[in-house]
């Protein structure tokens, strides 16, 4: 299959191509569409139970119980 892109499509691509997490537009693409299938197939229920998990993380540092532990990398966080 042949994909042509418009230039702002191809210009995420090459950003992300230059962050040197993946090795071709086409890991790029993949990675992309499966995040994204993964999301379409979440359920209400797993959607409602992150919510969850996130308000209750989000109370807990209003009250200032926080774990202290070592801070993950920005790479770590994107992919």
């Amino acid at each position: 299959m042949q994909l042509t892109v418009p230039p702002d499509l191809e210009s995420l691509i090459n950003k992300r191509l230059s962050t040197g997490d993946y090795a071709s537009a086409e890991e790029v693409l993949r990675s992309a569409l499966e995040a994204q299938d993964a999301e379409l197939s979440m359920t209400d229920e797993e959607r409602q139970a992150i919510s969850a998990h996130i308000e209750e993380g989000y109370l807990q540092a209003e009250r200032g119980k926080l774990i202290e532990q070592p801070v993950a990398p920005a790479s770590s966080l994107t992919a």
